[in-house]
């Protein structure tokens, strides 16, 4: 590990309790990993099953980066948590192929849901913290109807979530580096877009209630998803629920 890892049996959120940690004067790098979530959320405030046996861990540090490039957060960390969830899992497929990105958060094998990552920004005493959440399914998995899930014991791999977690570590303090507080957010850019689904995918966009189907036709510069209707017209999409339609 390069991050000393604060250890709970039973939180409300990790996320949430950076933020307690972060008001109390801690500043990281540090991880916070526990064995539970009570209160377990990701994004939109959306319930995320915690039970014991998988992993539930945020990343607590303060990027030197401009508050515009906060938001490629998430993109380095979902490269961090795909590249690790493939070398555990041991595939014959390639990365690419087999653990896939999903815009924004969503980390899938195949298409099945596998975990996901939330990034929330704080700011305190003039400073700002950035917390990175991820939550991955090893031994069980939620049942929500109409989505698929899957978890890393079905897939042959059952490692014990502090393994689990050192292998994100070095993944995540990489892809820090190469991002370089955003330097660097093309090279992530281009390798986020390697992980995802290919060029042409037909996904459909839940924006503001309404739901918009086209295909999947790559990133911005800046992020935000691009999204080519059916008259050829391309919009971006910089806050949504993305469907991929296979």
């Amino acid at each position: 590990m390069y991050h000393p890892v604060f250890e709970y049996a039973s939180v409300s959120s990790t996320n949430y309790k950076a933020r307690r940690l972060i008001e109390n004067g801690e500043r990281g790098p540090v991880w916070l990993r526990a064995d539970e979530q009570k209160a377990g959320y990701g994004r939109s405030g959306k319930p995320w099953y915690s039970p014991v046996g998988n992993l539930y861990a945020t990343f607590l540090f303060a990027p030197l980066c401009p508050l515009v490039c906060l938001p490629q957060l998430a993109f380095v960390a979902g490269l961090a948590a795909c590249d690790t969830v493939s070398s555990l899992v041991g595939s014959a497929h390639s990365v690419e192929k087999f653990c896939r990105l999903k815009w924004p958060n969503d980390i899938l094998c195949g298409v099945a849901k596998i975990g996901g990552v939330l990034v929330e920004t704080i700011s305190h005493n003039n400073k700002r913290f950035a917390i990175i959440g991820y939550g991955v399914n090893i031994t069980s998995k939620p049942t929500i109807k109409g989505r698929e899930f899957t978890a890393m014991q079905e897939l042959g791999a059952s490692p014990q979530p502090d393994e689990l977690l050192g292998e994100l570590d070095y993944k995540l303090y990489d892809y820090l580096k190469v991002w370089n507080n955003g330097i660097n957010f093309d090279t992530i850019r281009t390798r986020w877009l390697r992980r995802s689904f290919p060029l042409g995918a037909p996904i459909s966009v839940n924006i503001s209630s309404s739901l918009v189907r086209g295909t999947f036709a790559g990133l911005t510069e800046a992020g935000a998803l691009m999204l080519r209707l059916a008259t050829g017209e391309v919009i971006f999409v910089n806050v949504g629920e993305v469907k991929v339609d296979w």
